[in-house]
């Protein structure tokens, strides 16, 4: 009988988390390039996936699952260069106990377009 010792599976398994982590990465930086090519054209190919892995850790941290939000995310990080999952400014949002990741997820994407809409329309 075939037996797989711990440390195979643990190796095992850091692969497989590796695999899914590329190809989740994969996938975010094919949709953004499609929705949003001028924006992506700014960034190397490096930075396109160096940025998706900050936001795919800081999800991660945070226990954001929501696909879409995950997407939202990577597309705010990449419009403003900033890493606003780290920033004291939303630390009250994403730190707050009663509101479930994903909540947290779309308050930070609901703000930040917010504060789009009423920069555009304060436009003369």
């Amino acid at each position: 009988m075939l037996k797989i010792s711990r440390d195979q599976m643990q190796t095992l398994a850091r692969d497989l988390e590796r695999r899914r982590r590329d190809q989740s990465t994969s996938e975010i930086v094919s949709q953004l390039c499609k929705q949003a090519p001028e924006l992506m054209r700014r960034y190397t190919d490096e930075q396109h996936r160096r940025y998706v892995g900050e936001v795919l850790d800081a999800c991660n941290r945070l226990g954001l699952t929501d696909p879409e939000q995950v997407l939202n995310w990577s597309y705010v990080r990449f419009l403003t260069g900033m890493e606003f999952y780290n920033m004291e400014e939303f630390r009250d949002i994403l730190e707050h106990p009663l509101l479930h990741p994903d909540a947290k997820g779309r308050h930070i994407v609901l703000a930040f377009f917010a504060v789009q809409r009423m920069r555009q329309g304060s436009r003369p």
